[in-house]
């Protein structure tokens, strides 16, 4: 790359750009621990884990009660 760098022009657009470049970065990182952060306190919260454990016991209900209908669908298939 510096030996394409034929005048001082040329050098000045790639440090602008290298600084531009460098200032986007930052602040994407500072975005990406911003909603990393964000999504810890979140995921930590008591709704949260309360929600979570409320979805696991619907989910254990929803098994139970299929295979109860296959069993009863099975017994009418018996019949």
């Amino acid at each position: 790359l510096m030996s394409r760098i034929s005048a001082p022009s040329d050098s000045t657009k790639l440090a602008a750009a290298l600084a531009s470049a460098q200032v986007k970065l930052k602040a994407v990182q500072k975005q990406s621990t911003d909603a990393q952060q964000a999504y810890t306190d979140a995921s930590s919260a008591k709704e949260y884990t309360d929600a979570q454990a409320t979805v696991t016991d619907l989910q254990g209900q929803i098994k139970t009660l299929e295979a109860s209908a296959t069993d009863y669908q099975n017994q009418l298939n018996d019949l």
